[in-house]
């Protein structure tokens, strides 16, 4: 029968590879810790660490060489640990990252990636040596200062500023970046995907958008660096926009009268596409039936106030309504003037004068005209337009316009008169016997021209000196007459300057001429 010390002497004894399992197994249970060694000081190279009063056993590692950080300690580089070199040689190591001394959640290998986060951060490693049946020995490498590298790095993430609603402009803030002279790209997202020329600081969302999330990927680099580092903001979920506004407000056209038809100006919504309905009111009270473009007023509506409200409706959009201005309805009035009749024209025999309505009130009345002459009538001068006749020398001419609509009382109103003055004439000498022998008298053609509508009738004479020596009266045969005039005997001989007198009527101006002839001797 063995006894117990046989029986502990008849164990067998572990292997150099049972031994370093039952090492690493120590020092990953010490390491899986991690708020335990967050809390324990790094040791001295050589001390081991578990129950702070006890002594170190024979079998405790012993630190020979500090761990060290090997590679460049810099965002976007991956760096590894030696993780020091222990004594007995044999003793398993396990590993955490540590940043400013907190352990990293997951950073357990013998590299690392330092990224973003570990910038302007002290970055160090922790090692734990363990063999078993005894302590593990914590030992920490030198901290180092995590530096830039080839690429920016956000100190404070990308966000997405304003209200995030359909037709409200977003914003993108690139947020904060180390270097401080970073430049900046940007790609807005819908649902993950691109949206197409969305690459500026600013969008505004659409009505595709609604209750879509939207990000803004920001892209940065620097001239001190090289590379570009992609960030993403955290999404927002666009919402309905805050509603519709008429940017010119709706009114209502016409005049309210009974029996008139007022008109709606559905006025300027944006944004642009809006679907418009309309409601006719009575006193705030919807019109029955009442929703088109116009309304013809009755007599219900007398004294009531009319008003119209107009309903804005787009998708993506709270509806919107906007009411005019209230009108009264009043009994249907007289027709008025607004702007006076007035003539254009000269004023004269011959020549036409021509009548504008002016303005009335309302504006779609029917107009006539009435010529007047010293303020009676003149029969059958009825258009717009008035040719002067000779009955009008001398005499005030004026215009009356009458403008009138079914069911209201006309309104007349007469243009200010003016004076008509007489045509002018013209007395042409057509040929003349210039030459002529003592005793002789002279024949003289001559040509009278009056302007249309004006008078030829008259006398013509014509004198030597003061001595009359012909007299002839003229026809009225319209606008020229062409007459040979034989005159009396010239006395005295050489030159002899002869006046041509036309003596005009009383539509039709004087005029005069002359000529010189010449009487020679008789041989």
């Amino acid at each position: 029968m063995l006894t117990a010390s046989t029986r502990a002497s008849a164990r067998p004894r572990p292997t150099p590879r049972r031994l370093r399992a039952r090492s690493l197994a120590a020092a990953a249970a010490l390491l899986v810790a991690g708020p335990l060694l967050a809390g324990i000081a790094p040791a001295h190279a050589g001390t081991a660490r578990g129950a702070a009063t006890a002594a170190p056993s024979i079998d405790q590692p012993v630190l020979v060489t500090a761990p060290r950080i090997l590679g460049s300690v810099r965002v976007g580089e991956t760096v590894t640990t030696d993780r020091g070199t222990w004594n007995p040689s044999y003793a398993a190591t396990a590993v955490q990252w540590l940043r400013d001394g907190v352990p990293v959640l997951g950073a357990t290998g013998t590299s690392y990636l330092v990224t973003a986060d570990d910038y302007l951060k002290r970055l160090s490693v922790r090692v734990a040596a363990a063999v078993p049946g005894s302590a593990a020995t914590i030992a920490d490498s030198a901290a180092t200062t995590v530096g830039l590298g080839d690429a920016p790095v956000p100190t404070r993430r990308p966000a997405i500023t304003g209200q995030p609603k359909v037709g409200t402009q977003l914003t993108a803030d690139p947020g904060l970046w180390a270097p401080a002279n970073s430049t900046f790209r940007y790609q807005w997202f819908r649902d993950n995907t691109a949206i197409p020329d969305a690459t500026t600081l600013t969008y505004t969302p659409t009505i595709d958008d609604l209750n879509r999330p939207l990000t803004v990927r920001v892209e940065a680099t620097s001239t001190s660096l090289t590379g570009w580092t992609v960030v993403y903001s955290a999404p927002v979920t666009v919402l309905p926009g805050a509603g519709l506004s008429a940017t010119t407000a709706p009114r209502i056209r016409g005049v309210a009268e009974v029996g008139e038809t007022l008109t709606a100006d559905d006025g300027v919504w944006a944004p642009v596409g809006a679907t418009l309905t309309r409601q006719w009111l009575r006193d705030g009270v919807a019109i029955a039936g009442a929703t088109g473009p116009t309304l013809v007023l009755t007599a219900a509506d007398l004294g009531r106030a009319i008003t119209l409200r107009v309903t804005a409706k787009l998708t993506g959009y709270a509806d919107a309504t906007a009411t005019t201005t209230p009108l009264t309805v009043a009994a249907r009035s007289a027709v008025a003037s607004v702007t006076a009749p007035h003539l254009s024209g000269k004023p004269m025999v011959g020549k036409s004068l021509w009548v504008t309505a002016g303005s009335w009130q309302p504006s779609n009345v029917e107009v006539t005209y009435q010529w007047l002459r010293d303020g009676a009538p003149i029969p059958g001068a009825t258009d717009a337009g008035y040719a002067l006749r000779k009955a009008d020398a001398g005499h005030q001419v004026s215009a009356r316009v009458t403008a009138a609509q079914a069911g209201r009382a006309p309104a007349s109103v007469a243009t200010p008169p003016v004076a008509v003055t007489k045509a002018p004439s013209t007395l042409r000498i057509k040929r003349v016997q210039k030459v002529v022998r003592e005793g002789q008298g002279t024949v003289v053609v001559v040509k009278l021209e009056v302007p249309r509508q004006a008078s030829t009738a008259g006398t013509i004479r014509i004198f030597d000196g003061v001595r009359r020596i012909a007299r002839l009266r003229m026809p009225n045969v319209g606008r020229s007459v062409k007459l040979t005039v034989p005159t009396k005997t010239l006395r005295g001989l050489g030159k002899h300057r002869l006046s041509i007198v036309y003596s005009g009527n009383g539509a039709t101006e004087a005029s005069d001429t002359a000529v010189t002839v010449r009487v020679q001797r008789t041989r």
